[in-house]
């Protein structure tokens, strides 16, 4: 997928369809359908298939932490977001709904880094006085 494409993707949506939901439903499917980036994380995903398709007891509870923890990164992100860009958004998403109706995409995080970072040149410019 595209960059572009990308920050239309939703973190959380109605129907558990967001990351949220693929990290829920089917967690290797998302790992194994995952672009392999080379020298990027290519060892750790290696080794995450290769201890989901495990048998030994050790293999499948470092997958259960590692699947238990990406949820939780996702689902905390997903809850802080707020939704701010105007473009695509899921069907059923709800502007005033808990976060997993509010559709937020990976382009509001982006856009919220983007104010946080101007916030921050500001504040640095013009010190704690304003």
């Amino acid at each position: 997928m595209s960059f572009r494409d990308a920050v239309f993707v939703p973190l959380a949506a109605p129907q558990d369809e967001g990351v949220t939901g693929t990290l829920r439903r089917s967690p290797y499917n998302a790992l194994e359908l995952s672009p392999d980036l080379d020298d990027e994380g290519g060892a750790s995903r290696a080794l995450l298939v290769q201890n989901a398709l495990s048998s030994h007891p050790d293999d499948r509870l470092l997958w259960d932490r590692v699947c238990t923890a990406a949820q939780a990164v996702v689902d905390t992100v997903a809850r802080r977001t707020h939704v701010r860009h105007t473009g695509p958004r899921h069907p059923g998403s709800r502007a005033d709904g808990p976060y997993w109706e509010r559709g937020s995409t990976i382009a509001d995080i982006l856009l919220g880094e983007q104010q946080r970072r101007e916030l921050g040149r500001l504040a640095e410019l013009w010190g704690d006085e304003y």
